[in-house]
């Protein structure tokens, strides 16, 4: 049968590691013989150059790196198609999301995606899903995804409004059909917009919005166009639209304007 190997202990007073123990062994000068050396081990960073650090230290300096490293090399992007729906009109939205570890997609551990409260997937290998139901009104989504250890949050918001419209009429004022059928209809955050439109001899100019906005300036040319007092009427199912009438018939023909 082979020697057990007993390391460096016939070579002269040099330490050894005992192979059935695992200990260090060193030599005792006064005991006259080999010994288990113990060592103080360190539970923290420092400057020694002699001392060791335990496991767990080193473990723990570790995963204090890598946590600083994953949080600022982790990134979560999130985002919904479309941003802007008419209000009271059901739309499906699409929702995509991208987790990435240093610039390269990375699947997350855990994921969860919500509509409001409501749960709308945790499946962990999908970059995207619709929302079947549809909304209506503004609707905020949400995600959390881990990635490498790191949570990550991210948002996104769907605006519902109702419509703008833009058009020419020979009315002097407008019911609620009337403001409907302007055309030139246009769903946005803003009022600011460029409209051509085309007009019959003696009709006026007319733009409508949702009473929450404003329209500060319509201009034609550069210039401002001049326009009567600003009527609030009555839209089925939309609310008040407040109303901006040119003071004047037009002439026949296309019209360019830019609104703020």
């Amino acid at each position: 049968m082979a020697a057990k190997y007993l390391g460096f202990r016939d070579l002269g007073q040099r330490p050894y590691i005992d192979a059935e123990t695992g200990h260090l062994m060193v030599y005792d000068m006064t005991a006259g013989k080999y010994v288990p050396k113990t060592v103080d081990l360190h539970q923290s960073t420092g400057s020694s150059k002699t001392g060791a650090m335990s496991q767990y230290a080193v473990t723990k300096a570790l995963n204090e790196i890598n946590n600083v490293l994953f949080t600022q090399y982790t990134a979560l992007t999130f985002s919904r198609t479309p941003s802007v729906i008419e209000r009271g009109v059901n739309t499906k939205v699409t929702l995509t999301w991208n987790p990435t570890f240093n610039g390269a997609y990375e699947k997350p551990s855990a994921l969860t995606v919500k509509k409001g409260d409501t749960t709308l997937t945790t499946d962990t290998s999908l970059k995207t899903i619709q929302d079947t139901e549809g909304i209506t009104e503004t609707t905020a989504y949400s995600i959390e995804a881990t990635i490498k250890g790191i949570k990550k949050t991210a948002s996104a918001t769907v605006n519902a409004y109702y419509p703008q419209f833009a058009g020419a009429s020979a009315s002097e004022s407008l019911a609620s059909a009337d403001v409907l059928a302007l055309g030139n209809k246009v769903v946005a955050a803003s009022v600011a917009r460029t409209v051509t439109m085309e007009v019959a001899q003696g009709q006026y100019f007319w733009f409508a919005v949702p009473e929450n906005f404003t329209i500060t300036s319509i201009k034609m040319g550069g210039f401002d166009v001049s326009l009567n007092d600003v009527a609030t009427v009555a839209v089925d199912g939309r609310g008040n639209y407040k109303c901006y009438r040119s003071a004047k018939p037009q002439s026949a023909g296309s019209y360019t304007f830019e609104i703020k």
